[in-house]
């Protein structure tokens, strides 16, 4: 069963958004719960090309420290799976913010140079496995003994 095309990804729209680089310093600045991520508010910082400097980069490390500590809370409380190691949970979330990243990226068209670059080695890597798979033929085997 093949997946639908859903009218975001066709239109290539991001179906992920990254919360505001002055909604991020806000909070930065005060570290008030109120001001960062919260349970009906989440929102996460994915934009990583709007940030330009260590300062911002920290305060976004920041935000989404706290917005994993927010999905990890909910996440006891939910009380849907057996997993309660709260370490364990932030963790995966972590990573998963990670990917989030990627995949906005990709989404708002901010690949890089090395993006593109490491594209078209994988591409070129994948037309030599295949002339390499098709040129390739196994040695007749000879049951006479001649050659």
């Amino acid at each position: 069963m093949k997946r639908p095309i859903i009218p975001h990804v066709r239109d290539n729209m991001s179906p992920i958004t990254s919360v505001s680089l002055h909604r991020i310093a806000n909070y930065a600045d005060s570290l008030e719960k109120s001001d960062g991520p919260r349970r009906k508010d989440f929102q996460l910082s994915l934009d990583m090309a709007a940030l330009t400097c260590d300062r911002q980069k920290a305060d976004s490390d920041v935000w989404n420290k706290q917005a994993a500590d927010v999905f990890t809370t909910s996440f006891l409380k939910c009380k849907l799976y057996p997993c309660r190691d709260a370490e364990l949970i932030k963790a995966a979330f972590i990573t998963h913010i990670e990917r989030l990243k990627e995949q906005f990226r990709v989404y708002s068209g901010q690949r890089s140079g090395t993006d593109v670059a490491r594209r078209a080695l994988a591409t070129a890597s994948m037309v030599r496995r295949r002339t390499v798979s098709v040129t390739a033929q196994p040695f007749p085997s000879y049951s006479d003994g001649t050659l």
